[in-house]
């Protein structure tokens, strides 16, 4: 039977996975270039920081969480067991529980996307009330400026005027696109805001 290699850092002692270290050592040079980088946050400061900065909040002034975030900007947290957004565990301790399924979490100062996790800033609103206060922040993502949009302002406006001229199918085409996708464009079921 061949003797189990210990991880080459000193004092670690565990088995080796990988170059020579641990699997611990492994994956802090996997993420951060150097095995013996953490620069993680230190165990229970997120809840911490939940439970004695956010939650005792009384100010207008936003508080950005400064710990880990989703791809949406969205401060997130182990709670519970599972991963959450912040927003929606701070707006069930401070405004109860989500009323219904159609509810969501919406920000009053328009900067969720940021971060901003302030109960005062917080409350449950329907999604088409949640819309109505993006479009009053300017913060809704419409047309060429959302995460998804396949096309340009520009195109969209030239799809519709050769719809006048052309049929569907050969938009579509020119396009790289289905007819099915063209007619949406064409009778506003899509890009809608886009004149």
């Amino acid at each position: 039977m061949a003797a189990t290699l210990l991880c080459s850092i000193p004092e670690c002692g565990n088995p080796t996975l990988a170059r020579g270290w641990c699997r611990k050592h492994y994956l802090r040079w996997y993420k951060h270039g150097d095995p013996l980088e953490t620069n993680g946050t230190e165990r229970g400061k997120p809840l911490d920081f939940l439970m004695n900065v956010v939650l005792k909040h009384v100010g207008d002034a936003c508080i950005e969480w400064p710990f880990s975030t989703d791809q949406n900007g969205y401060g997130k947290i182990s709670f519970e067991g599972k991963s959450q957004r912040v927003n929606s565990i701070v707006c069930s301790f401070a405004h109860g529980d989500q009323p219904t399924e159609n509810h969501e979490v919406a920000h009053s100062c328009g900067r969720g996307s940021s971060g901003c996790c302030s109960p005062m800033h917080l409350s449950w609103k329907t999604h088409k009330e949640n819309e109505a206060d993006k479009m009053t922040h300017g913060t809704l993502r419409r047309g060429e400026d959302h995460g998804r949009a396949r096309f340009t302002n520009a195109e969209i406006r030239e799809i519709r005027k050769l719809a006048g001229s052309r049929l569907q199918r050969e938009i579509a085409s020119r396009f790289k696109t289905s007819q099915g996708q063209i007619s949406a464009i064409v009778n506003r079921r899509v890009y809608a805001s886009v004149f």
